[in-house]
């Protein structure tokens, strides 16, 4: 393998982006990693492979300083790359600093600011959701009556997956919902200066994975979401593979390009969470310049032969490749993979005491799982990304078998099966 001079910046190579580093080497590209803040949330860095960086520099200070900092090591740098949520922001300054490929770092904040990035698509006679942002819970409970919207949704402006998501059905429930969310910090650290309102929006959910390169866009694939309500929130439940022969599948693609362009992410991964509503039309909820979280990547590559790492690492080291294929008929879908995650319903809270696999393994379409808790830790109800306990991956010859799985593994959680739990006594 020739190892090249140039160097690749990945900006928070972290969750389903702790992969980019290793086929980028593959290339021959030493990759160099940046933390875009001192606090990485420890979800978060749990994923993180240092063995697969050269080199890895932290921005505590401001950009700026980091900037000069990668300059005295007279790195010569060939890309940057977004890895995670935190580091878009941070993506759009060094890629311009650097005068590399890179999405227009003068309109980063539309990016990364929900509400901006709801207000970037009105303003482009794009279909979008009703929204104010506000420090004022008066203003709030205005909009709601003038508007005569309801349920509303509650939630930060900067957070990620569904942390402080909260669905309203009354003022007393916008007034709880303010009350946890105002001047607390998201699960990136940020203060909640400002509440984002949206109204609540009915229909079914979808992901939209693509990578783009000077505005191109490829599509790696579309997930069918499927969530619970629970408590006040809503959590994963289920997420299959949407095949092309669906009536939702170019809707969903030529709306998202349409997003992507008025975003102005004309480089890199994207993921776009779009509902359709019952009349067909599609609204985006929100959309971020990096890669789909907590994904196991074999499972887009056992359906089409590759995935939005593999992708992103093309695009911008094999460019030419990377457009050609473009032109190229989608790959037929050859499994059917699907994303189970794991819920507790318990109303007590507990310690767990062990996971027990073995039935899980036993089903004919399990792929594999990934757990977020240890033998003690305290399990409480499920009510949103961050009190999950773990997804359970599937691939099947069909979305028949993938269902009958499905259905199993909820009736194995009913039945405590899947773990056992310890409950806190009242000296806890």
């Amino acid at each position: 393998m020739n190892i090249r001079k140039e160097v690749c910046l990945i900006v928070d190579a972290y969750s389903t982006a702790n992969k980019l580093a290793g086929v980028i080497n593959a290339y021959g590209y030493p990759c160099v990693h940046i933390q875009s803040n001192s606090f990485i949330p420890e979800v978060l860095q749990r994923s993180f492979r240092p063995c697969d960086f050269i080199d890895n520099f932290v921005c505590d200070k401001t950009p700026e300083s980091l900037h000069h900092q990668i300059l005295e090591r007279k790195y010569e740098i060939k890309c940057v790359i977004t890895g995670a949520e935190s580091g878009v922001l941070l993506s759009d300054y060094l890629a311009n600093k650097f005068n590399v490929p890179g999405n227009d770092v003068n309109s980063s904040t539309s990016r990364r600011n929900k509400y901006e990035m709801t207000e970037t698509l009105k303003s482009n006679s794009l279909n979008h959701i009703r929204q104010i942002k506000t420090q004022s819970i008066e203003e709030v409970y205005k909009w709601v009556r003038e508007n005569k919207i309801n349920p509303v949704v509650l939630k930060p402006l900067l957070s990620s997956g569904t942390n402080g998501f909260h669905i309203c059905h009354s003022e007393s429930d916008i007034e709880r919902a303010f009350k946890s969310l105002y001047q607390s910090k998201d699960v990136f650290g940020n203060i909640n200066h400002e509440i984002l309102v949206q109204e609540y929006i009915e229909g079914q959910e979808y992901c939209v994975n693509m990578v783009s390169y000077e505005g191109k866009h490829c599509l790696s694939e579309i997930w069918k979401t499927d969530k619970q309500i629970s408590k006040h929130s809503k959590v994963y439940d289920l997420e299959t593979l949407l095949t092309e022969d669906n009536e939702h599948f170019s809707i969903l693609f030529e709306y998202a390009k349409e997003v992507l362009r008025v975003l102005k992410i004309s480089y890199g991964p994207s993921h776009l969470e779009i509902f359709v509503q019952s009349d067909g039309t599609p609204v985006l909820v929100e959309a971020a310049a990096r890669f789909m979280g907590a994904m196991e990547l074999a499972l887009i590559t056992k359906a089409y032969g590759t995935n939005a790492i593999l992708l992103t690492a093309e695009a911008y080291l094999k460019t030419d490749s990377f457009i050609k294929n473009l032109q190229a008929p989608r790959p037929k879908i050859m499994k059917y993979p699907a994303m189970v995650q794991l819920i507790s319903s318990q109303e007590k809270e507990g310690i767990l005491k062990e996971w027990c696999f073995d039935q899980l393994k036993h089903l004919k379409t399990f792929h594999g799982i990934d757990v977020y808790m240890k033998s003690g830790g305290h399990i409480q109800q499920t009510i949103d990304s961050g009190s999950a306990l773990g997804l359970v991956y599937l691939v099947g010859d069909s979305m028949d078998e993938i269902l009958s799985d499905y259905s199993l593994i909820r009736s194995m959680e009913k039945r405590g099966e899947i773990y056992t739990i310890q409950p806190l006594s009242k000296e806890n």
